[in-house]
């Protein structure tokens, strides 16, 4: 190694072991081999380089950091085209799938507008039909027949208001079962033909699905009433009523056995439905409600026609 003397052989101690010479021998030895007269040691090359290039990285350095944005070396301005271009590529990929997600959810909204039975033109055009001659739909039949619910369901699509007498007569005068304790029957009836005279006779009750007490079409000023208007009778039996009267206490006229008062009523009720009906539901058994709403409304539509000029 350049600066170092080389010696071929190194004498041995008496047990075979090599001298070391000593520090001031390998000096001397060294200023003899270089003729130097001078006791500085100098650098090895291979420590010194290492220094010589770190300096010189050092200076480079910080010449790159004072030169110009315009004189930077080719590959930082390729790195941040590069870069450039990946953001453009991920902002592009999230465009893609939001456009995507937009497609799919108005896709979806298309397939359930195409689901309706009937489409929000035709509904419009039904309602205005109904309001030419806006009287009452009324509802008759039994105890428990489904009044409320299939009157909810029909008001509800073709945007009438729904009123049942019984909830009305509640709201003014106070509870059924307790109007039947404290005051008979016979009272009940009387406040129960002044309210639904008051909806059949009043403009401030048109535009209405109106469903009445099992036992009001009895009453024969009621009937009496009943006789020119739009009225659907619920035709049910005692099997589809069994599950809504069985421990039903809101019904006072069915104690103390409620299925064998409940045939009783309805066979002394009967022909009055039948009597006063201007089309018959048939709603025994579990049938869909769309269905009966359905033929509810075809029914409507023809009464509406014929009496279009009464």
């Amino acid at each position: 190694m350049a600066g170092f003397t080389v010696e071929p052989h190194k004498p041995q101690d008496e047990q075979g072991s090599p001298q070391v010479p000593e520090e001031s021998e390998v000096l001397e030895t060294n200023k003899a081999a270089r003729g130097q007269q001078s006791d500085t040691i100098p650098t090895p090359a291979i420590f010194a380089r290492p220094r010589i290039v770190a300096e010189q990285a050092s200076r480079k350095n910080d010449d790159l950091e004072r030169a110009p944005v315009s004189e930077q070396p080719h590959e930082s301005a390729s790195f941040a085209a590069i870069t450039a271009r990946m953001a453009q590529a991920a902002h592009l990929r999230h465009s893609t799938a939001s456009l995507e997600s937009k497609r799919e959810s108005i896709s979806k909204e298309k397939s359930e507008e195409n689901t309706l039975r009937i489409h929000p033109q035709q509904v419009r055009e039904l309602q205005e039909e109904f309001a030419e001659r806006a009287r009452p739909v009324v509802l008759i039949g039994p105890m428990a027949a489904g009044k409320t619910y299939i009157g909810t369901h029909f008001a509800r699509f073709y945007g009438y208001e729904f009123l049942d007498a019984d909830q009305l007569i509640v709201e003014r005068y106070g509870e059924v079962s307790e109007i039947f304790e404290i005051f008979g029957e016979a009272y009940f009836r009387e406040l129960e033909r002044k309210t639904i005279e008051d909806v059949l006779t009043s403009p401030t009750y048109r535009n209405t699905v109106f469903s009445l007490g099992g036992g009001a079409p009895m009453t024969d000023a009621v009937a009496d009433l009943l006789r020119d208007e739009c009225v659907v009778y619920i035709l049910v039996d005692v099997d589809t009523v069994e599950p809504r009267i069985t421990g039903n206490k809101t019904r006072p006229l069915l104690e103390p056995n409620p299925v064998e008062r409940w045939s009783e009523i309805f066979e002394h009720r009967q022909h009055r439905y039948e009597e006063l009906a201007q089309h018959t539901l048939d709603a025994r058994g579990e049938k869909n409600i769309s269905v009966m709403t359905a033929e509810i409304q075809n029914f409507v539509l023809a009464f509406r026609k014929e009496h279009s000029h009464d």
